[in-house]
């Protein structure tokens, strides 16, 4: 009788809390539990669709965005980031986390999820189109993708299986492999070394 009250106060803790740095571990955390309730018997608490929606536009969305933090962190030790990013030692992120429950919504939810979340990820890519410095959108983009792809994998060999409903492969050839590409020609094309980390 309890799950209710928790999972409300979580939600409207997320929502109310600002992507302020002093927020980080509450907001970690709050999304941890949403992720684990997600992966419990009782993931029915997210089954309303406008409730998924919600999910995704007010606490998925402004945690996936890159911020400034992880910004510092490759300009500083751009080794040290990739590492974080690729053996999953960064799950104490937001970014990590907004992840994760969505990989967990999607357990149970993903044409929803993956139906309002493919508007963001358009909407990202439009607006790096538009403008080639608006790179942040498309490494969320990026970021997005990579966790609605995902449905089975290991740390050391990466997806396994992926989802049906992503064709994560043309993503990769129209939006990732022209980043590479380009940072492979020349540093200078760059819309930032980010993208091609």
């Amino acid at each position: 009788p309890y799950l209710d009250v928790f999972v409300n106060s979580v939600w409207t803790l997320l929502v109310k809390r600002g992507a302020a740095p002093k927020y980080d571990n509450v907001a970690t955390t709050g999304i941890n539990f949403l992720t684990t309730v997600t992966k419990s018997p009782y993931f029915a608490k997210f089954s309303n669709p406008d409730n998924l929606k919600l999910i995704c536009e007010k606490i998925v969305i402004p945690n996936v965005h890159l911020r400034e933090e992880d910004e510092e962190m490759f300009e500083d030790n751009p080794l040290e980031y990739i590492r974080r990013d690729m053996e999953g030692s960064d799950s104490g992120t937001r970014r990590r986390a907004a992840c994760e429950l969505v990989k967990g919504l999607c357990g149970h939810y993903e044409r929803p999820v993956t139906e309002a979340l493919s508007s963001y990820v358009t909407a990202m890519l439009a607006n790096f189109q538009s403008n080639r410095a608006n790179w942040k959108e498309k490494d969320s983009a990026v970021y997005l993708v990579t966790a609605l792809g995902w449905r089975a994998g290991t740390l050391k060999g990466g997806a396994t299986t992926t989802s049906q409903l992503v064709d994560v492969v043309d993503f990769f050839r129209t939006n990732v492999l022209p980043e590479l590409q380009a940072g492979a020609a020349s540093t200078t094309q760059l819309s930032s070394p980010i993208l091609v980390a």
